[in-house]
């Protein structure tokens, strides 16, 4: 069963499934609704979690149908590498990684 909701977009149900498919190309049915304070803060801690959260900010920056959610993800993900150009800039300029694991005690 075809539903049509607005000109770009259109909904096919088919049994107990939902699929949203675009009639215009680059059109891609994309939700608009805001994301709240809290739901931006719970993101902001789930992306924080080392090794899940760079999968799930993969994820969200990729696929992610709700636009603030996908951009949010993909802002997140440029500060991320953003910070990790910086650390890496300040480990060469204070004498590389031999540097560092003299500060340690490495020999």
């Amino acid at each position: 069963m075809w539903l049509k909701t607005s000109d770009h977009c259109d909904i096919l149900e088919f049994g107990n499934r939902t699929f949203q498919i675009s009639n215009v190309l680059g059109d891609s049915c994309m939700d608009n609704t805001p994301i709240s304070p809290w739901k931006y803060l719970a993101l902001e801690i789930l992306y924080s979690i080392p090794i899940v959260g760079l999968v799930f900010l993969i994820i969200h920056a990729i696929g992610a149908r709700n636009i603030n959610k996908r951009n949010f993800a993909r802002s997140y993900f440029c500060f991320v590498i953003l910070l990790a150009i910086i650390i890496l800039i300040i480990v060469l300029a204070t004498g590389g990684f031999a540097g560092i694991a003299s500060l340690f005690g490495a020999k």
